[in-house]
């Protein structure tokens, strides 16, 4: 099964020239948008927000929807526990399974739509003030960028891992329930030994970078960039336009 491309360099588009400050901060508003929203229309209006964005961005609803196949059995698994609640568990459960999937679908376009660079620069500038309280801003920025720009590699390798088995004849589908759980386990735990690898790489390649380096007094060596983003007129009006149809989603819808 061929997998969605998680490491291109983002396309050339709208969204990618947006600043990575206000994609970031409209993302955290999104978020609590979906959760505020009380009602289906409130959800669609939200879900033509995400499709915007995903024409904005130039971005493949198959790259963006085919990414994160594993945390749909979660989302599935959430819809059917609502459900045991009677009738209106399953609207609920649906309500409940949309929220999660527009909020992952978003993160993805905002990661798709940026680099690694970009993100942590953001992050940093955006967590900036909690230095004054002596939190390590450039770790957590790096931390979070990295958490943000790899989420979708989990489920890239959970579907690398789910391919393998089933060339190797894997029923993987048949059986009860008892024999299906058996065979994913062959594909969790790989998954998992792959991600740790993952883990180990990143950790070296920080290392080979003189990450965390301490300077001549003891004090962590502030990271510098190359070149620093700057915010413009359109990054305004994109923040207040946005931002105007989230509160009014939350309001009326």
């Amino acid at each position: 099964m061929e997998t969605p491309s998680l490491t291109a360099a983002p396309a050339a588009s709208f969204l990618s020239r947006v600043d990575a400050r206000a994609k970031i901060a409209l993302l955290v508003a999104y978020s609590v948008a979906v959760f505020l929203v009380s009602t289906p229309m409130g959800l669609l209006a939200l879900g033509l927000l995400l499709a915007a964005a995903l024409v904005a961005g130039r971005l493949s609803p198959r790259r963006v929807f085919g990414t994160g196949i594993a945390l749909y059995v979660l989302v599935g698994f959430v819809v059917v526990l609502n459900g045991l609640r009677g009738p209106g568990g399953w609207c609920a459960g649906a309500m409940a399974g949309a929220r999660l999937l527009l909020a992952l679908w978003m993160s993805y376009a905002v990661c798709f739509s940026s680099t690694s660079t970009q993100l942590q620069e953001a992050l940093s500038c955006l967590l900036r003030p909690l230095a004054a309280l002596r939190v390590p801003v450039d770790d957590v920025a790096i931390t979070l960028a990295l958490a943000l720009r790899l989420m979708p590699e989990v489920s890239a390798a959970f579907l690398r891992v789910a391919s393998a088995q089933r060339s190797r004849a894997a029923h993987l589908d048949d059986g009860g329930l008892a024999r299906r759980a058996h065979a994913w386990g062959a594909v969790f735990a790989p998954t998992l030994v792959s991600l740790f690898r993952r883990a180990s790489q990143m950790g070296v390649a920080l290392e080979a970078r003189c990450y965390g380096l301490a300077g001549s007094a003891g004090a962590p060596v502030r990271r510098t960039q190359l070149s620093r983003a700057r915010w413009r007129a359109s990054d305004t009006a994109v923040t207040v336009a946005v931002s105007a149809v989230l509160a009014l989603s939350v309001a009326f819808l």
